[in-house]
């Protein structure tokens, strides 16, 4: 799923409600995010008390823009080892990621097509094991030639509220044929 949010609020009222469900329902969430995770976490216990217990708060320049740049073979194999560890049809513990990705105005437009290929192949491995994942997308940073790029690598794009199943989506088989 990929959420677009105008303004950190908006994320945070998605963002925040989607990781206390892992707590909730006794998941790990791991968080890659530019916020300090002493903020992510207390905006987690004022929402639900304790359920920052099981939040993991990664930060975004040591992992996505590992050495300065967008490590996006670094980040699908973390991901990807993630998703072998709990496949489908297993009751392997499943884990909520969410991912912000509000850094693309750091980058020239190769990082946006390199964006497209990384997340045709997280949707490859994501939709075959336990795990949930979201994509947070800032409209702020994020291109407008890039929002068609979301809706076409997401299944479902929440957009100002409202869920909506995308009409262009290619699907993880697209991702798995090597369609990037």
């Amino acid at each position: 799923m990929a959420v677009l949010y105008a303004d950190e609020r908006e994320r945070n009222a998605h963002l925040i409600p989607y990781l206390v469900a892992a707590s909730l329902a006794g998941k790990e969430s791991i968080c890659v995010a530019a916020d300090e995770p002493d903020d992510l976490s207390s905006l987690l216990e004022n929402r639900s008390p304790g359920s920052s217990a099981a939040l993991v708060v990664l930060p975004t320049d040591e992992t996505y823009l590992r050495d300065g740049r967008f490590a996006s073979d670094e980040m699908a194999a973390w991901l990807g080892d993630m998703a072998q560890d709990a496949p489908l049809g297993t009751t392997h513990p499943a884990t909520r990621v969410a991912g912000d990705i509000d850094w693309l105005d750091r980058f020239a437009g190769d990082s946006l097509a390199e964006l497209h290929a990384y997340e045709s192949r997280l949707d490859g491995f994501a939709s075959s094991c336990r795990h949930t994942f979201a994509c947070f997308y800032s409209r702020a940073t994020l291109p407008a030639a890039g929002i068609i790029d979301v809706f076409k690598t997401h299944s479902k794009v929440l957009v100002g509220g409202v869920l909506w199943d995308s009409p262009f989506y290619e699907g993880a088989s697209a991702a798995r044929s090597g369609h990037e």
